[in-house]
């Protein structure tokens, strides 16, 4: 078991690194929205469990993987462009991107889940979201 644990910690191959430990993605966000007293947005909980913070003050903080940067980064491009279409409301001003149009551009910017899964997605809303899948459109 020990060998196997390192050749999937040492893959970069459909791995998933965090820094939350061996506790569940689930687990980990009830954990970060009764510390902030609020719920979380999918790009605070990304940035929360995938940033390694730093321990010293020679020591930066920086991304677990570059893959999750590169994706977190391209999910914010999308999310900027996709904003002007929504409609304005009575100040003129546009509304936050709800939960449901935050996880649709995600699951575009990672190409849809692979085996099942979605990267950066918890599996319980993941599958709220799982039969809408066919309407989405690219947003870059």
């Amino acid at each position: 078991m020990s060998e196997h644990g390192k050749k999937v910690r040492a893959s970069e191959n459909s791995g998933s690194l965090h820094c939350v430990g061996s506790r569940s993605m689930g687990t980990a966000r009830r954990l970060l929205e009764k510390k902030y007293v609020r719920k979380m947005t999918h790009d605070e909980f990304f940035t929360e469990t995938h940033i390694w913070k730093k321990k010293a003050p020679t020591y930066p903080s920086r991304w677990v993987e570059d893959r999750a940067e590169t994706m977190y980064d391209l999910y914010k491009t999308n999310v900027k462009e996709y904003t002007p279409s929504l409609p304005p409301n009575g100040q003129g001003e546009r509304p936050p991107i709800s939960d449901e149009e935050a996880q649709k551009i995600w699951l575009d910017v990672i190409s849809g889940p692979k085996k099942g899964i979605a990267y950066g997605l918890l599996e319980r809303s993941f599958r709220r979201y799982r039969d809408g899948l066919q309407g989405i459109g690219t947003f870059i």
